[in-house]
């Protein structure tokens, strides 16, 4: 079971001597004195950087515990830090309290078994972490603003084009699966037409909803434009984008959707591709793109995929794995 601990952090400690105040920042004397002057040097060295994930590969050897194989990542709304490759399993989990307003959440992954006493040492040392993280987490916030969205809350095509760069050229380095979904509300122009705009927003807003309620944590996703949305699914296979991407279809397809006052049905056609060795981003992208194609020309409501096999006959994905479609 996921063991969870609270690092609570107040700004101001009333008792304080003159000699402490000189040497620490308050929120740090529950370090052992012994520790104060590494804590000093990883604090200096942790201000230097405003990138959360620089931070957390400097706390890290900054801390020095008999750990090496230890990762960390955060996990908080809007800002999400990606798990290291072959990390180990996710083993502890820290709620970052500064001031008595949640920061964010810090997992720590391993490959050995955390004990008690490694946790609280880290608890402790977390102190030093608090604030450089809590200024980088707020430039994040900030900068994902211009990448963001307005009307659906997800990130928007600026952010999908460095996303999908960045997440190709990961897949390749590590050798890791990536996956891409493109998927596109059905006659959504009729929605607006027969409804009006304004309940075309709200069926944008619940298709983003449904969508996200279906997603891990580590999927990212996009409006690429209008109706249309792609995900990227980072450690991936083609099995599990599949079985994904039909969720997310039924999820839309299995009733009526309260649009502002009245029930409008609304399904979704999905096309993806599984990253090959030689792909591009824009490959990949478009082999999506062309699956799509392929589910809103053949009936929609359904998820394609190109055979990699023979690129030239477009079928239906679910008609390749039939044996999944029982289980999807």
């Amino acid at each position: 079971m996921l063991a969870t601990s609270t690092v609570s952090i107040m700004t101001r400690d009333t008792n304080v001597s003159a000699e402490m105040e000189c040497r620490l920042p308050e929120y740090l004397h529950a370090l052992p004195q012994y520790l104060h002057k590494q804590a000093l040097n990883l604090l200096a060295k942790l201000h230097t950087s405003l990138d959360i994930e620089q931070l957390l590969k400097a706390f890290h050897q900054g801390i020095q515990v008999d750990l090496p194989e230890l990762a960390f990542t955060v996990d908080c709304p809007d800002c999400y830090v990606p798990i290291p490759v072959n990390c180990g399993t996710k083993q502890w989990q820290f709620h970052i309290i500064i001031d008595d307003d949640y920061l964010c959440d810090l997992s720590l992954y391993s490959p050995a078994e955390i004990k008690q006493d490694l946790a609280e040492q880290l608890n402790l040392w977390l102190r030093v972490l608090a604030y450089p993280l809590r200024n980088a987490i707020h430039l994040h916030k900030m900068r994902m603003q211009v990448f963001r969205d307005g009307l659906t809350g997800v990130q928007n095509r600026i952010a999908m084009d460095q996303s999908l760069g960045r997440e190709v050229a990961s897949a390749q380095r590590h050798h890791t699966e990536l996956s891409l979904l493109i998927i596109d509300i059905d006659h959504f122009k009729s929605i607006n037409d027969r409804y009006g705009h304004s309940r075309g927003d709200i069926a944008l807003q619940t298709t983003t909803r449904i969508m996200r309620n279906c997603l891990r944590n580590s999927d990212q996703i996009f409006r690429y434009g209008g109706e249309e949305f792609v995900i990227l699914l980072t450690h991936t296979e083609p099995v599990g984008a599949y079985i994904l991407a039909e969720r997310i279809r039924q999820s839309m397809a299995e009733g009526d959707h309260l649009i502002g006052d009245i029930r409008i049905p609304i399904t979704v056609s999905i096309g993806f591709s599984a990253m090959q060795w030689n792909d591009t981003s824009e490959s990949l992208f478009n082999k999506a793109d062309k699956a799509l194609y392929t589910a809103k020309n053949t009936g929609r409501n359904q998820v394609c995929c190109l055979d990699k096999d023979n690129n030239s006959d477009e079928s239906s994905f679910s008609e390749l794995m039939s044996p999944l479609s029982s289980q999807a």
